[in-house]
């Protein structure tokens, strides 16, 4: 960085840390033999020189005077503009460089739809609470495999969006969940097999444990979700739940040190996380149609189970001792709470009636966010923002939910709720297992939700709500939607939920920048840049990244027998390109600046001309100011001596920095490119679906294909250019003829067979190593 910064003062910190990291990509290509130019400092060097010369040309158009792409072939090619663009540097004169952002949505003020206070006439209920020490099992050490290298692409190479980067978590099945630490380190955890993946705080190598062993192999895939819980003494653990058979079990990050909590008071049903102040080392637990909840607190080691004096239908930790549950028969609100600072638990339950335009809908609270800290307010107020299956409300907002339980009967909580606006018609969750996610942006204050979008495509909507600033910034993103999601329309007459009723469209988690990481079901991270001053900021360092996108052509420039400049259309010139016009009192002047010296000028006398036609003459002006002048005559004729002016139109000689135009796919091309497909399977005997698969699995290794077969091309199995590696430096480009076969010597190419094992085993065990997919990819 210290020889990059001598050559290059003024070129940004963050643009040379991404050429140097693609610099170093390139020369591990070139040591494994897939690129054969030796990159070395010199050409990083000589990009950065051209930089610091040039700051407004833009890196695209640098790395194409200083790399001629042209000269290298197809493979090597991509292999160097994907090499670029994976860390964000435009690459390729044929690039269409835009800006796609998301929309602004305003919404109007908010609704009065409910009003919660005490229920009247009824008194609040005891409920009884057990406390007993966390009883732990095992202390087995969790190791890691080696690191290895994330395929981490920045998301601005072409096209500047929210997105910074994307990554894929390594998994062929599922992925679960995903955590973060205050560092930015990841934790995620996927199945097929059940690993656990530890990334590192830049999101460029990953290591994975197996986890096997403690959550062997099961009729489905165990729906696994992750805590990270940070007590006050600066403990750490990172805890899985099971919610199947109710295992639960922390690893201490510090130590890599694994047990299994035993959790009493749970029935031998599914049970439910409630993760929301893992923050703070409180984590519970709680069944539908159960009584009890457990109340795990790290900080003191103590176990609570508290029995509640209703079933448990939904149930949200506001705080440590205040909690929201909703009964399972009536579907009436209750206010679990702490009666004094010496209880260890919330010990009362209040009965709380519900009013309002909303009381009587049957919407269903899915999210409440931390205490929201509004600009220019206190945090007094207390103000919560929720998120319910309701599709017409954006988000509620409510104020000091602990009012409710004041001792004057009158005190209530108000529910104000954000309006979708009519024209939001399309985006709304129409699937019925499939719930939405959110999460509430401390550092951004903002409440993200992402929508799956029900059109059957694999993309969904980001919502990012300013509460201060009543506006929805609404951002279209890829998002893999499940298989065995339903829509509404679709869903069974009968009732039944199915085996996926908890799965969410995708996980969240903040990071310490103020970034918002999202992940799907298929393993895909996304980070995301949602602070507007920050986007600002990015989008006008990226416009001097990319360079100006002028319509600047390439124009040669000639100079006549008087020495002045002359461009293609004989028109007089500058030696910047300007054209040279002539002002209303005779002075030239540039068409570029039409301010000149005062004074008056006198034009001189044509001169003669050998070819037909008068000549040029030239005169100085008489005045005091500073000015001259020129006359000009018409040429007819070539002239007598030096070579003859060729005005060739060179004005396509442009250098494009955007795609022209696609041309426009008709109907009949594309039922003409399908019946060709359609004829081409059939020679193959294949069907659309044989395709599909083949295409799937042939995507899955298209990176070893590529070099396999430059390795075959031009690599180390290339006899011709072993033979001339060991010739020496001066030989190596020297052309040898073909030599005549030798006697006894193989003179067919070598025929190699593959076998591949077909047994049932490969069957029953490919859910646990891909046994039978990697003997697949290896055959295409």
């Amino acid at each position: 960085m210290f020889l990059l910064r001598k050559y290059g003062p003024d070129v940004p910190e963050e643009l040379l840390l991404k050429l140097t990291a693609a610099f170093e990509d390139l020369r591990v290509l070139v040591d494994e033999g897939l690129l054969s130019y030796p990159y070395s400092t010199r050409e990083l060097v000589n990009v950065v020189r051209h930089m610091q010369i040039y700051p407004e040309e833009g890196i695209s158009r640098i790395l194409q005077n200083v790399f001629d792409f042209d000269q290298y072939d197809a493979d090597s090619k991509e292999m160097l503009i994907e090499t670029f663009q994976k860390h964000g540097i435009p690459v390729g004169l044929e690039s269409e460089f835009t800006i796609q952002l998301g929309k602004q949505v305003e919404v109007n003020e908010p609704v009065l739809t409910e009003t919660w206070k005490k229920a009247p006439n009824e008194r609040p209920v005891q409920c009884n609470v057990k406390s007993q020490q966390i009883v732990f099992r095992g202390g087995w050490i969790v190791t890691p495999g080696v690191p290895r290298d994330l395929e981490r692409s920045e998301s601005r190479s072409v096209v500047f969006s929210e997105q910074l980067y994307h990554f894929k978590v390594p998994t062929r099945g599922e992925a679960l969940d995903i955590v973060s630490t205050e560092a930015d380190t990841l934790y995620a955890i996927t199945t097929n097999p059940v690993t656990l993946h530890f990334i590192d705080a830049a999101h460029r190598t990953v290591r994975s444990a197996d986890m096997y062993e403690y959550f062997p192999l099961q009729k489905a895939p165990p729906r696994l979700r992750l805590a990270l819980v940070q007590t006050r003494a600066g403990g750490r653990f990172l805890c899985m739940h099971n919610p199947a058979d109710n295992s639960f079990l922390s690893l201490d990050t510090d130590k890599n040190s694994i047990v299994s909590v035993m959790l009493n008071g749970l029935s031998p049903v599914a049970s439910f996380m409630d993760k929301s102040l893992a923050h703070l080392g409180y984590v519970a637990f709680y069944q539908e149609n159960r009584a009890n909840v457990v109340f795990v607190d790290f900080n003191t080691g103590m176990q609570h189970i508290v029995e509640l004096p209703v079933q448990v239908a939904a149930f949200h930790m506001v705080d440590p001792r205040l909690w929201l549950v909703k009964d399972c028969k009536g579907g009436e609100n209750h206010l679990v709470y702490a009666s004094d600072e010496n209880v260890p638990a919330p010990n009362l339950a209040q009965h709380v009636s519900v009013s309002g335009i909303g009381a009587k809908s049957k919407q269903r609270l899915t999210y409440i966010s931390q205490p929201v800290v509004e600009a220019g307010r206190s945090n007094s107020e207390n103000i919560r923002l929720l998120h319910t299956t309701n599709d017409s409300v954006l988000t509620a907002v409510a104020k000091n939910m602990q009012n409710i339980l004041a001792q004057d009967p009158e005190a209530a909580m108000d529910v104000y709720s954000f309006m979708r606006p009519i024209s939001d018609e399309n985006v709304r969750n129409m699937y019925s297992n499939l719930q939405s996610a959110s999460l509430y942006m401390s550092k951004t204050q903002q409440m993200a939700k992402v929508i799956p979008s029900p059109s059957g495509k694999n993309e969904g909507h980001l919502e990012l709500f300013s509460p201060s600033e009543h506006r929805i910034w609404r951002v279209l993103i890829p998002l893999s939607i499940p298989v065995t999601s339903t829509l509404r329309t679709d869903a069974p007459a009968t009732g039944f939920k199915g085996v996926q009723q908890d799965r969410i469209v995708a996980s969240m988690t903040e990071l310490k920048d103020g970034s918002l990481l999202t992940m799907d079901n298929t393993g895909f991270v996304r980070v995301w840049q949602i602070d507007a001053a920050d986007l600002f900021q990015s989008a006008s360092t990226w416009k001097k990244l990319v360079g100006t996108l002028d319509s600047r052509t390439l124009s040669i420039l000639y100079k006549d027998e008087k020495g002045q400049f002359v461009n293609a259309n004989g028109e007089l010139v500058g030696p910047d390109g300007k054209v040279i016009v002539m002002g209303e009192d005779g002075e030239l002047q540039s068409s570029g600046d039409m301010s000149g010296g005062g004074g008056g000028g006198s034009g001189g006398s044509g001169g003669g001309g050998s070819g037909g036609g008068s000549g040029d003459g030239d005169g100085s002006g008489d005045g005091d100011g500073n000015g001259s002048g020129s006359g000009s005559g018409e040429r007819t004729g070539a002239p007598k001596d030096g070579r003859k002016p060729n005005f060739d139109d060179v004005s396509q000689l442009d250098i494009r920095t955007t795609a022209p135009p696609p041309k426009l796919v008709s109907d009949a091309q594309i039922e003409m490119h399908n019946m060709t497909m359609r004829k081409h399977l059939a020679s193959m005997d294949m069907t659309a679906a044989d395709a599909k698969i083949y295409m799937a699995y042939m995507e899955n290794v298209q990176r070893e294909i590529r070099e396999l077969r430059v390795i075959l091309d031009s690599g180390d199995l290339d006899d011709t250019k072993l033979i001339e590696g060991l010739t020496g430096d001066h030989n190596i480009y020297k052309l040898r003829g073909d030599q005549d076969p030798e006697m006894g010597f193989q003179q067919k190419p070598k025929k190699m067979l593959f076998v591949f094992d077909l047994s049932a085993s490969m069957f029953r065990f490919n859910n646990h190593d891909r046994r039978l997919e990697r003997s697949m990819e290896v055959a295409l």
